[in-house]
């Protein structure tokens, strides 16, 4: 997916912003593959509305507080603005992308504020538009890009169509995922100073314990270990750049002890980083 880092950061960001190769039709497509070892995404979310059509292997999407195991030939549904992430279950997921601009939406007539969509579908109708948008995007003949836009349309009706009229109260989890969207855009703003998960939680303004347990509940691991992914993506985009070396990216990233730097970063990021320093 593609990401706009702001500041000239290279930290990952935990709001996605999209930008278009072709913004003539305002869609991102892409064939994407993911491993099951290491390659978990971050927990993010987005305005847009993102579709992923799997055509091999085994997925957990997590979308705010539902989980939904999705298999070859289904299609996950992530809403607008829905903390979301990805991790493979099989050795291997092979699987389509989509991405539709919000403002393409309101030009088709399908608002995105308020829509009710399927966190997945096997639905025969809404698998034949995807696969209709995927055979003109790969093969761009003439008139390509309407298509694209009236499938995008009546896959997107298609899914509000066959969404279940009644879903489940999410009133106190609204709550929850929007003190952890703050706390993410907090820690993004502010992981290369000194803060702790104290200063977390006063710059939210929950108690530790609280914060603590909803952070946890809501993306499956500790604020810490989010803090300190945030600060390890930053320090590898600054290694990887080639204009800083392993200490001054540490620092620059808000880690101020060496040794803990090399453990965390290797912990996370899966290898030391002065081997990520190596490669320029």
């Amino acid at each position: 997916m593609l990401e706009k880092n702001r500041g000239g950061r290279g930290a990952a960001v935990p709001y996605e912003y999209h930008e278009y190769e072709d913004k003539r039709l305002r869609v991102i497509f892409h064939l994407d593959e993911l491993q099951r070892t290491g390659s978990t995404f971050h927990m993010h979310w987005h305005e847009n509305i993102e579709l992923l059509y799997f055509v091999g292997g085994t997925a957990t999407v997590q979308e705010d507080n539902t989980i939904v195991q999705v298999n070859p030939g289904e299609i996950a549904v992530i809403g607008s603005n829905q903390l979301h992430t990805l991790e493979s279950i099989s050795e291997r997921c092979l699987y389509y992308c989509l991405i539709i601009d919000k403002r393409l939406c309101e030009e088709l007539e399908i608002p995105v504020d308020g829509l009710r969509l399927p966190p997945k579908t096997a639905d025969t109708q809404a698998v034949s538009c995807f696969e209709q948008i995927i055979r003109e995007m790969e093969k761009r003949q003439s008139y390509y890009r309407p298509m694209v836009r009236a499938c995008c349309a009546g896959l997107l009706a298609r899914l509000a169509r066959i969404c279940p009229d009644t879903l489940p109260e999410t009133g106190g989890q609204d709550k929850k995922m929007a003190l952890v969207k703050q706390a993410m855009q907090y820690m993004y703003a502010h992981f290369d100073q000194e803060i702790t998960i104290d200063d977390i939680c006063r710059a939210v303004g929950f108690s530790k314990c609280y914060f603590c347990h909803v952070f946890k509940e809501v993306t499956g691991q500790t604020a810490g270990r989010y803090l300190n992914y945030i600060r390890c993506s930053n320090a590898r985009a600054l290694l990887s750049s080639g204009r800083h070396n392993v200490m001054e990216s540490a620092l620059l990233s808000g880690f101020h002890n060496p040794s803990y730097f090399t453990k965390t970063y290797k912990a996370l990021m899966g290898c030391l980083p002065s081997a990520d320093g190596s490669r320029k």
